[in-house]
């Protein structure tokens, strides 16, 4: 969703403006400005405006990333690469920037990757996947009973 107010936009192209959505008071609030807006008739809030109705938007305002983000090396490499004119010359550039990729790199995602679905599968949320992901960290796949333990955590801590 845009940050700022814009004329058109919808959350899928081409598509229906949006419901209006609920204040935690209750009341409605619209995600468009009215069509009687003088200066933007109809146009979308924008995500600003809309958590500002809220009462939410901090004075300081929100970060559009966190501290320390990295967008890796092969998005750089990626986004130097020339523009380009067809989908041909697009997946040349996305082999080349993958090709920068090191190997081990690519199967400690992967493996990091296959112990969180496999947290998932077992009935784990983000938080309770992280935390195995870091306590088992040597193995392939969680225990069966991960869920039984969890358990026993929280009650012992409760």
């Amino acid at each position: 969703m845009p940050k700022n107010p814009l004329q058109g936009w919808t959350h899928k192209k081409g598509g229906p403006q949006m419901h209006p959505g609920q204040l935690p008071d209750g009341s409605s609030q619209d995600f468009y400005f009215p069509e009687d807006h003088f200066l933007m008739p109809g146009w979308f809030k924008g995500m600003e405006q809309i958590i500002r109705e809220r009462d939410l938007w901090p004075e300081s305002g929100l970060k559009a990333q966190y501290e320390g983000f990295n967008i890796g090396e092969q998005q750089l490499h990626y986004r130097a690469s020339p523009q380009t004119k067809n989908m041909e010359e697009m997946q040349a550039n996305v082999i080349a920037a993958l090709d920068n990729v090191p190997l081990t790199q690519i199967r400690r995602y992967a493996n990091r990757s296959a112990k969180f679905m496999d947290a998932y599968v077992k009935g784990l949320n983000g938080a309770q996947a992280a935390w195995a992901a870091r306590k088992y960290h040597g193995h392939r796949v969680l225990p069966e009973d991960i869920l039984t333990e969890l358990e026993d955590i929280q009650t012992k801590t409760s």
